[in-house]
């Protein structure tokens, strides 16, 4: 289980910067707070590596339900004596990136 701040996070424009906002109730009142802010507004990578963070926790929640999918079939597979290591590589390498997101990497990992 994941222990960010829940999206959908938005990212907009204020002057120079660029700023990634995130949902937050305060006393029953819905707003947003920012999460973070990148310079140089101008730079037309700014506003992609902005995009690229507000998307983190829907990227997030689709690794995690193709890991879930992922698992099921591999098992099943595995099941029918079935070995794909290519596909099962990629897999362990979603798990790995969601655990090391979920801070259970483990040291020296």
């Amino acid at each position: 289980m994941s222990n960010f701040t829940p999206g959908p996070w938005e990212v907009e424009k204020n002057g120079y910067h660029w700023t990634v906002r995130a949902p937050l109730e305060i006393c029953g009142h819905m707003g947003t707070f920012e999460l973070c802010r990148l310079s140089s507004g101008n730079d037309p990578k700014q506003e992609a590596d902005a995009r690229l963070i507000a998307a983190s926790p829907e990227m997030y929640e689709l690794l995690r339900e193709t890991w879930d999918t992922l698992s099921i079939i591999f098992h099943q597979l595995w099941m029918r004596q079935i070995h794909d290591w290519g596909a099962r590589n990629q897999a362990d390498k979603i798990h790995a990136f969601l655990k090391r997101v979920n801070g259970e990497e483990e040291n020296g990992g």
